[in-house]
């Protein structure tokens, strides 16, 4: 039994189209090849992230901060010959959030079995079905997906760009993230954020 973690490294405001900060949160929806899910809203009890384009420091406990780093988005147990199925979606907190990151795992999985498989432009029509725009305003800023796949105890990971990526990256420029970290710079709503995520793997 393996245990795997996405962790975010690090996560840059370039861009804001609000004069005060962006409330900066990310919804995580995935399913295990055995058939598990995981639905999560992160940070936890619906809160966000102050972030802004500025000269803000990184992880500013006083504010609005510019560069957010080391925070814990999914970690899970993967059994040999399993794969956890995942994706991520940044999102910034206009209106209120009503959706629950269940319903939105739950309509993911409806639509295709497989949230990594869903195409570009899938993820933005589900959450426009799921009335995230007519509701919430919600600031839909981007997505990817990662598939971590167990094959004999030996830990893979594939990542995919889905909505609004601009930049897709192997992790050359953050040596933090290891060989299985990815980039990704999203563009939703004319924003401009650049992050940086990486897999770690514990073997029990």
């Amino acid at each position: 039994m393996s245990k795997v973690s996405i962790t975010l490294s690090g996560l840059a405001c370039d861009k804001t189209t609000e004069r005060s900060a962006d409330e900066v949160y990310i919804l995580v929806s995935g399913v295990r090849s055995d058939g598990v899910t995981h639905s999560a809203r992160l940070p936890t009890d619906n809160g966000y992230w102050n972030m802004n384009d500025g000269s803000q420091q990184t992880d500013n406990p006083n504010g609005d901060s510019h560069i957010i780093t080391n925070r814990l988005l999914f970690s899970s147990d993967l059994p040999i010959d399993q794969a956890w199925n995942l994706v991520f979606i940044l999102m910034e907190e206009d209106g209120g959030t009503t959706v629950t990151p269940q319903q939105i795992t739950s309509a993911l999985l409806k639509n295709s079995g497989n949230p990594y498989l869903i195409a570009v432009g899938g993820i933005l029509n589900i959450l426009t079905s799921l009335g995230v725009y007519k509701k919430d305003t919600d600031d839909y800023i981007g997505s990817f997906g990662v598939c971590i796949q167990n094959t004999n105890g030996n830990i893979s990971a594939q990542w995919s760009p889905k909505d609004n990526v601009i930049d897709d990256v192997t992790p050359q420029k953050d040596p933090n993230v290891g060989p299985n970290g990815h980039g990704f710079r999203m563009n939703g709503d004319g924003s401009n954020y650049f992050g940086w995520y990486r897999l770690d793997v514990v073997h029990s």
